[in-house]
């Protein structure tokens, strides 16, 4: 409108004198005892008036370079670049008003990312925000019904697994596709035993297979020997197979194959051993004393 284009801006602190004024006009209206009517008038011309000024001082805001983002702090993260991590939450250094932001909505933008399993924010007005994060950092990979997934620590499977990054860590081969937490939660109990320093596949490509009936069985890529450790507890499952191939490389026994999953006799341990290099099996019983 032409009056809006040509009205002389007003500063803050004319709008300031302004509503003084009318608060003043009030004040005298009340003390002189004026009508309701008047005062009623007096009354939709302050609120107007606060209301234009309000506006305008909202607008102020919202466009001032003031509150423009300077600096953005990350902490935590390693596999992503400090850049990354602003960008997954929705940050750009000159573009973002911090004024308009909320802690709760950049930390939701944060947590969508694929490489970032919990993010903490903090706005420092007028134009810096902190973040922390938690990254996801896969411990196995599992072959699942989905496909190939990462899996960390704390028996999640976050992201499908990319083929042309993948690290020399365990694998899960499950046949079952029902309670994959629990199976997830049984297989990364499992990995943290049969990695201790003892365990004959400590530091070996790790392949880890789940059967619904048989429980878990594990081998080293392209290595002898596999185990059978069916469910858990395993930790003296491992210290009774460590002892049973001990006393096997004693005698020269070639193992193959090791049950330590025996339900009837729990202490024993069955070792099947290729006789004479010949391909012909036989089984060797070892029984904790």
């Amino acid at each position: 409108m032409f009056w809006a284009r040509n009205r002389r801006v007003m500063s803050f602190g004319d709008r300031v004198r302004g509503y003084m004024l009318v608060a003043r006009e009030l004040l005298r209206a009340t003390r002189s005892g004026a009508g309701r009517y008047r005062m009623a008038i007096l009354f939709g011309l302050g609120v107007a008036a606060m209301a234009v000024g309000g506006a305008a001082v909202w607008r102020t805001l919202r466009t001032s370079e003031h509150f423009l983002l300077q600096r953005v702090d990350v902490s935590g993260a390693s596999r992503l670049s400090s850049e990354e991590v602003a960008a997954a939450c929705g940050l750009e250094v000159g573009k973002t008003n911090v004024l308009l932001e909320s802690e709760h909505a950049i930390r939701e933008r944060c947590e969508t990312h694929l490489g970032i399993r919990r993010a903490q924010v903090e706005l420092y007005p007028p134009d810096s925000v902190v973040v922390r994060v938690e990254e996801q950092v896969p411990v196995m990979y599992a072959a699942t019904q989905w496909g190939l997934v990462a899996v960390n620590r704390y028996a999640e499977a976050y992201a499908p697994a990319d083929l042309m990054d993948l690290q020399g860590l365990p694998i899960l081969l499950a046949t079952d596709g029902q309670d994959t937490v629990k199976v997830l939660r049984e297989a990364l109990a499992l990995l943290r035993t049969i990695e201790a320093p003892q365990s004959p596949w400590a530091g070996q490509g790790i392949v880890m297979e789940f059967d619904h009936d048989i429980g878990f069985s594990v081998y080293a890529a392209g290595k002898n020997p596999r185990c059978h450790f069916g469910w858990g507890p395993f930790p003296r499952k491992l210290d009774r197979v460590v002892a049973a191939l001990d006393v096997a490389a004693q005698r020269s026994l070639d193992v193959e194959e090791v049950l330590a999953d025996n339900k009837a006799r729990p202490n024993e341990v069955i070792l099947k051993v290729n006789s004479l290099g010949a391909g012909l099996a036989s089984a060797h019983h070892w029984e904790e004393p």
